[in-house]
């Protein structure tokens, strides 16, 4: 079992520094960023959506906490910032690598749906990388279907 707690000031510290270093190796992974400024765009990505951290006005970040109330990871979604009414977005799952494969992220997503739920929304969204096979086949799981394909062939 897992609940969600609204993150902390030094959680949010320490979660925005591994996840915007995580975001940034997986854009160079996917081919969409160069490396050597994928940590800046990264930073300057995430700047423009959380302006004011977890403050930011329609965007929610929760720690992941299991029954003992230790944090196994984190979640954040945004529930007012899409112009169709009724979609939210999930920015970023992740649970500590440590905790992984005990259902905790399943868990996660589930209790999501009802944060969504209470702020009006009908419809959460996603994206995920097309090489995280393992996000893909939870997400499908959890009836999450594709809604767009980007696709690429390196010209070597």
């Amino acid at each position: 079992m897992i609940t969600l707690r609204a993150m902390t000031p030094t959680e949010y510290e320490a979660w925005l520094d591994t996840s915007t270093d995580e975001y940034a190796l997986e854009k160079v992974k996917a081919g969409n960023w160069p490396a050597d400024d994928a940590k800046a765009r990264a930073l300057a990505e995430y700047a423009g959506y959380l302006p004011q951290g977890t403050a930011t006005a329609g965007h929610h970040l929760f720690t992941i906490a299991d029954a003992e109330d230790r944090a196994v990871g984190m979640i954040w979604i945004a529930t007012d910032v899409h112009k169709t009414p009724g979609r939210c977005w999930i920015y970023d799952l992740r649970v500590d690598e440590h905790q992984r494969r005990r259902g905790h992220a399943r868990a996660a997503m589930l209790a999501i749906e009802a944060v969504a739920r209470e702020h009006g929304q009908t419809v959460i969204g996603l994206h995920v990388f097309g090489h995280n096979t393992g996000a893909r086949a939870l997400y499908e799981s959890l009836g999450y279907g594709v809604t767009n394909v980007n696709m690429a062939k390196p010209l070597v």
